[in-house]
């Protein structure tokens, strides 16, 4: 035990204050289980949402125990900044069994003795980004695919916060094909908001090889006379390979990218 504060004084450029709080750090270190307890028990949220990163961020993050842990924190606790933190957790455990859980929150109403407090903004923004990785990941069993297909179509179309409807969008090109989600996206290609159908777009372009270039009317004729519109997918449109790309289309994306920037960026 002696070499450790003998090594921790030998860093150089240290003041007395930072060796102290290095000393304790390694001594009042919690276990993972102790870090259970705080995120599960403790009165302070702020308290209960590092302990729930601090979980998060070592190697027992896809642990069952800690899993579970992590449904029931984004599921039931009360303030939206510790639930964030459990469901980004959650994500990061690439869970399937996160599927679940994260589908209880989207449709609180639906479940009110589970999911005790509606989410806000941020934890709808969360839950649906995370579960677009999920299906994304190819983590999502076949049986789930509807609901959650039903969820983010009716994120995309009713919910106020352009974050969810971004990550509706994009969620919906993660899935399997389904001609209905063709309609769903084109539809989304007249939102209000600009990042919103650049996401539509970009899901349109993955579940069919083709783009019209945020065009509904275009998509809609195309689609029409189309038997077989998942017959490119997964294909990069001819149009969009780099070296069919002028000067000015290049400049264009640019431009977009800003556009999507400047009306929110995205959370990481």
């Amino acid at each position: 035990m002696l070499l450790v504060p003998v090594f921790v004084l030998g860093q150089a450029g240290c003041t007395d204050a930072q060796l102290d709080a290095g000393v304790k750090s390694l001594f009042n270190r919690r276990s993972p289980g102790q870090e259970l307890f705080v995120a599960l028990q403790e009165d302070d949220p702020d308290r209960r949402r590092q302990a729930v990163r601090a979980i998060a961020k070592g190697d027992v993050v896809a642990q069952q125990w800690a899993v579970k842990a992590f449904e029931t924190i984004a599921r039931t606790d009360p303030d939206p900044q510790v639930r964030c933190a459990a469901i980004r957790a959650l994500g990061r455990s690439g869970d399937a069994g996160a599927v679940g859980p994260l589908l209880m929150i989207l449709n609180w109403r639906e479940h009110p003795s589970r999911v005790p407090y509606p989410p806000d903004e941020e934890v709808r923004w969360d839950a649906t980004a995370v579960l677009a990785n999920l299906a994304g990941w190819g983590l999502m069993a076949d049986q789930d695919q509807p609901q959650v297909r039903g969820t983010f179509t009716r994120l995309l179309q009713e919910d106020e916060d352009r974050n969810v409807r971004l990550e509706a969008a994009r969620g919906l090109g993660c899935l399997g094909a389904d001609r209905t989600t063709l309609d769903v996206l084109v539809a989304a290609l007249s939102d209000r908001d600009f990042g919103v159908v650049y996401e539509s777009e970009q899901s349109l372009i993955k579940l069919t090889g083709m783009t019209f270039d945020y065009d509904p009317q275009a998509w809609t004729d195309w689609l029409g006379k189309t038997p077989d519109p998942f017959a490119l997918a997964g294909h990069t449109p001819t149009a969009l390979m780099p070296e069919r790309l002028s000067w000015w289309q290049r400049g264009v994306q640019g431009v977009r990218r800003t556009i999507i920037a400047w009306q929110g960026e995205r959370k990481e």
